[in-house]
């Protein structure tokens, strides 16, 4: 999750990476089993990119946790 953040505040890193790198963090919190801190960054996430899919199965999957 540290690099991952720390890619994300690089100056460098395109609004693609950006996006990856935003998604992965998610997903590490999910395999750490910290659901409340997927589910903040989700938040973030889905107010960046409200149209991602991916991201809306994620909330599916939140939901249950």
């Amino acid at each position: 999750i540290e690099y991952y953040e720390k890619g994300i505040a690089e100056e460098d890193s395109t609004e693609e990476m950006i996006r990856e790198m935003r998604f992965n963090v998610i997903v590490s919190y999910e395999k750490l089993e910290d659901w409340e801190s997927a589910r903040v960054k989700l938040d973030e996430y889905i107010a960046a990119y409200p149209d991602d899919a991916q991201a809306q199965k994620e909330i599916d999957f939140l939901k249950t946790r």
